[in-house]
């Protein structure tokens, strides 16, 4: 716990001047640290502060334009502006999150989910609908949701999610979901273990499954490697998603990768890129990925505070091309 609480406050910084809107809600990190990676620069970032008690626990984001949502594990839905300048490099560089405001996620009827219903972790568009999935652990499940007013409502019937083993029960279900733009739905369990024809579970194996919008279609192995969970994913190109992994230990705290995975190739392990040191040593749950300028990504992770005072939501952008992900010369 010593670690993490040294981890989070050594990157705090001193405040960025701003207007009054901005200060009470972002603060920058004015000293960022160091990037030696090849192909990845740093782009800005910051802390979410609190303006009330549901901006926090972010365990999903995605980002339409300069709108962001961020999915707060206690069935909330925060949304706030990115604002993005260009550094000397031309890159984008984000600057702050404005008008961040917090609101339920209702059930059909227009209540309150109940208490053991609230944990939500994953969030993915719908097509072309303006609705959203959002993935659930303890009772684990698919619920779509609409925005009603200023508010989000549920629509349609729950997808049960079948996990089993350790994760059956807890907290370690689906995290990972993302509309692959035909009709179809990825989707990744921190721990489910996946088993072969035989019944047999494949050693250090997660569940992948394919999901229509109304069922689970297929399933296949996610390897995982090195004690890494998938925590969040994103679009990389047209065969690729971005994968964000996440690794706690008692004497490291928490470490996070983004890892490279072919689509339909998710047995294999591809290029890794630790990002623990841009994440400033946090819970690392959210990724987005927005186009930076020609051949370049800007690369979004966020952390999930837990509604803890010892961590921090963070906010952070990192550049980068293709060649982050190529073969060590």
């Amino acid at each position: 716990m010593a670690a993490l609480l040294l981890a989070a406050a050594g990157w705090h910084g001193d405040a960025k001047a701003g207007t009054e809107r901005d200060s009470t809600v972002f603060r920058q990190i004015t000293k960022p640290p160091v990037v030696t990676h090849k192909g990845v620069e740093w782009c800005g970032g910051g802390e979410i502060r609190r303006q009330d008690a549901r901006i926090g626990g972010i365990s999903d984001m995605q980002v339409e334009g300069n709108h962001w949502m961020g999915l707060a594990d206690r069935a909330e839905m925060v949304e706030g502006t990115l604002i993005f300048s260009r550094n000397k490099n031309k890159s984008l560089y984000l600057e702050d999150l404005s008008d961040v405001t917090a609101h339920d996620l209702l059930d059909a009827k227009g209540g309150k989910l109940a208490m053991r219903m609230r944990d939500s972790e994953g969030l993915a568009t719908a097509e072309q609908t303006g609705e959203y999935w959002v993935s659930f652990e303890r009772k684990h499940r698919l619920q779509r949701f609409e925005r009603n007013g200023e508010g989000w409502r549920a629509v349609g019937d729950a997808v049960p999610v079948p996990l089993n083993g350790k994760g059956q029960d807890g907290n370690l279900g689906i995290e990972t979901i993302i509309n692959l733009g035909d009709g179809t739905w990825w989707l990744v369990a921190e721990y489910a273990a996946y088993k072969d024809k035989g019944g047999n579970a494949v050693k250090d194996a997660s569940t992948l499954w394919i999901f229509d919008g109304k069922a689970l279609t297929e399933s296949r192995p996610y390897q995982e490697s090195e004690g890494f969970m998938p925590t969040s994913v994103a679009r990389w190109d047209e065969m690729h998603l971005l994968v964000l992994e996440r690794k706690l230990t008692l004497f490291e705290g928490f470490r996070s990768r983004l890892r490279l995975v072919e689509i339909g190739h998710e047995d294999v392990v591809g290029p890794v890129i630790e990002v623990t040191n841009y994440i400033m040593h946090d819970n690392a749950e959210d990724l987005a990925v927005l186009d930076s300028k020609e051949g370049e990504k800007m690369v979004l992770i966020g952390s999930d505070d837990n509604f803890q005072l010892w961590q921090s939501s963070w906010l952070v952008g990192l550049c980068m091309t293709d060649e982050a992900f190529a073969p060590a010369d």
